[in-house]
């Protein structure tokens, strides 16, 4: 490269850096000049305002584009699909199609979620299974994280979690006060990225109807609370208790969460891949 090739690269790439400089900078500008900024000291409103325009950027980065997901459905359909004979396939049902395209375009970063409308959408095209894929499992994939996939795939397995609870109870069984809830070993048997977060998972899947549970019974098999009952932090939260001043001491009741039948047609037809 010449000296004046390399001059002329330089200043173009000049121009273009000092460009894209003043559009950040004026994008900023225009963040803080629409942010509620009483208050603030106009220093922190725009360094405050750059990190918003950061982050929003960024999230936008991540909406997958019409082309993008065409190819990404394409090339992992076919993949699934591959030793499904070619007469079975046909055109889906719209109403699952459609709301998959879009929620699709949302979900690039989570993998698994990605996985579950793979499979929603080959369960769709093939005739054998079509009748399985309810158009309501696109809003359950919409509503669930990537945790919450892996326990529902775990419940698929070992179809039954043994679950308690650890109260404060009043001696002669005259009350008790509920100190922990939904406290079980799942977040660690399904590998959970964040396991401190199990009630909550458990809650939600409750709620969108894919696990129930029945709290006026338990499981008989013996030893089958010991995981939980023998962890640390149950040990010492119930050593605790049992310690105190108070009238009180620790207890547990025991229960379990289980798959409802529509969270198994859900398992069958999204989390079980069709590889």
């Amino acid at each position: 490269m010449t000296n004046a090739t390399s001059a002329v690269s330089k200043g173009r790439f000049v121009e273009v850096l000092k460009s894209e400089t003043e559009e950040a900078i004026e994008s900023v500008e225009h963040t803080a000049s629409v942010l509620p900024i009483t208050g603030m000291e106009e220093g922190q409103a725009l360094s405050v305002a750059f990190a918003v325009n950061t982050a929003l950027k960024d999230a936008s980065e991540l909406v997958w584009r019409g082309k993008e997901i065409e190819e990404f459905i394409y090339r992992n359909l076919v993949r699934k699909l591959e030793f499904t004979p070619a007469e079975r396939i046909s055109s889906p049902d719209i109403a699952i199609v459609g709301p998959v395209l879009e929620s699709l375009r949302y979900s690039r970063h989570h993998k698994l979620v990605c996985e579950l409308y793979l499979n929603l959408l080959a369960t769709a095209l093939d005739n054998d299974t079509r009748k399985t894929a309810h158009p309501g499992f696109v809003d359950i994939i919409r509503n669930m994280t990537s945790d919450e996939v892996k326990i529902i795939a775990h419940m698929l397995d070992v179809k039954i979690i043994p679950i308690i609870d650890i109260n404060k109870v009043r001696p002669g069984n005259l009350g008790d006060v509920k100190i922990n809830t939904l406290v079980s070993t799942i977040g660690v048997d399904a590998n959970c990225e964040h396991e401190d977060l199990t009630e909550s998972y458990l809650n939600n899947l409750e709620r969108i109807g894919l696990i129930e549970i029945p709290k006026d019974t338990y499981i008989t098999d013996p030893g089958v609370y010991d995981r939980i009952l023998n962890s640390l932090p149950v040990k010492t939260k119930l050593h605790i208790l049992n310690r105190g001043r108070d009238e009180f001491r620790g207890g547990v009741n025991k229960y379990f969460a289980k798959l409802t039948l529509f969270g198994k047609y859900f398992g069958n037809s999204c989390v079980i891949s069709r590889n």
